[in-house]
């Protein structure tokens, strides 16, 4: 099994919850964006949550102020880059 797709799970967990919103919003939220990108839960990379950023942003500004959206983003895009790095 491919170590990456295995700890995907996990890191759309870490990412939802990095949201700031309800786990049921930010999970259908995090789905959309990854489905907008031809990716799913399972098999998204890191690459592939960085490339749905901007996806996510505008789904997240649906719900958060504009700089709380911000920060968070911030905060992701750290979360998201750390879990690209780690082998």
């Amino acid at each position: 099994m491919n170590t990456a797709a295995s700890e995907a799970p996990d890191l759309f967990d870490r990412i939802a919850a990095a949201c700031g919103l309800s786990s049921l919003l930010a999970s259908g939220l995090l789905r959309r964006a990854l489905a907008d990108t031809g990716k799913d839960r399972t098999t998204a990379l890191p690459e592939d949550y960085l490339a749905a950023l901007p996806k996510i942003a505008g789904r997240m500004r649906a719900y958060l102020p504009n700089e709380e959206v911000e920060t968070r983003l911030s905060e992701l895009q750290s979360l998201i880059t750390r879990k690209a790095r780690t082998p």
